[in-house]
């Protein structure tokens, strides 16, 4: 729900809104030079992170504004793009861009309009790399996904609600996180996609592996309860080996806690998660035998 706040006050903030029955659908890549020659006005060394959209209508003083992301082509009227300036890895930069007609319109953002940015988008750390793929490419990778057309068949309306890709360091690789519903609800379902291979794993709102190919990595840990509130247990399968680390992660790929074991031999881990936020968390486990990831929830 922050990234929609986020996005809703960064066109706001530009004054897109004047103009807004006159965006046209793009991909994300379509206005990424356009927004790297304007980074570089104000970044010595312009570094993309992270770049996002929502489905979200703004009633304004001028009228109602749509931002509207299409499930059937990955385009959305209007991205919201994060760079960092890579020259001392410190300096942000924020811009909303869209096409007016043919022409690309670039707007930076003053972080102090965007006061929820350090909570999410300030928290990436390393830049996107690589040949990754577009939203429409992405797109079609959900759709072939058995969890998204079983969704749409339940519900041939559902939707994203909140779009983004930047690099998740539990895959080390640029991801797409998409959301559908409520980020907030545990209603929802969130899917992320590699964005180099274009593999797919969702989350139902509780935040349990909802793919048939995540059955062996289920069957591999328990994670109790689930969700949890002050404290989890995590435990893994003989099969699977020891522990030797567990990490656990935000969504957005920061660490936020690591916890080595404390003596050899140890199948299981309590987890104290009391002072994290409610939320869709993920868990990195390195084992004698490899790594093993499974999502963590953390109730109200």
């Amino acid at each position: 729900m922050k990234i929609i706040v986020i996005f809703c006050a960064a066109l706001l903030f530009v004054g897109i809104q004047a103009e807004a029955q006159l965006l046209r659908p793009i991909l994300s890549k379509e206005v990424l030079n356009d927004v790297l020659s304007r980074a570089a006005e104000d970044l010595n060394q312009p570094e993309l992170l992270a770049i996002a959209t929502a489905n979200q209508e703004l009633e304004t003083d001028l009228g109602p504004i749509s931002i509207e992301f299409d499930f059937s082509n990955g385009k959305s009227t209007a991205w919201l793009f994060v760079l960092r300036d890579g020259s001392d890895n410190t300096t942000r930069g924020f811009y909303a861009a869209g096409k007016v007609g043919p022409l690309p319109q670039v707007f930076p953002i003053a972080e102090s309009a965007l006061p929820d940015i350090g909570d999410i988008l300030n928290q990436i750390e390393q830049p996107l790399s690589g040949e990754w793929m577009d939203s429409d490419e992405m797109v079609t990778a959900l759709q072939n996904a058995a969890d998204v057309q079983e969704l749409l068949h339940a519900d041939p309306d559902a939707a994203p609600s909140v779009v983004g890709i930047w690099h998740n360091p539990l895959n080390d690789a640029p991801t797409w996180t998409v959301f559908f519903g409520d980020p907030d609800s545990q209603d929802g379902l969130v899917c992320l996609v590699q964005a180099l291979d274009g593999s797919v794993s969702c989350l139902d709102g509780l935040g349990n592996p909802t793919s048939v190919a995540d059955g062996a990595v289920a069957a591999a840990i328990r994670v109790t309860p689930q969700p949890a509130r002050d404290l989890a247990t995590v435990a893994i399968s003989e099969a699977s080996g020891t522990f030797s680390e567990l990490r656990v992660f935000s969504l957005e790929g920061t660490m936020i806690r690591r916890i080595k074991a404390s003596m050899a031999g140890m199948q299981e881990i309590r987890l104290p998660i009391g002072d994290l936020t409610p939320g869709v968390y993920w868990l990195q486990i390195a084992t004698s035998s490899g790594s093993l990831q499974h999502p963590l929830v953390v109730s109200p």
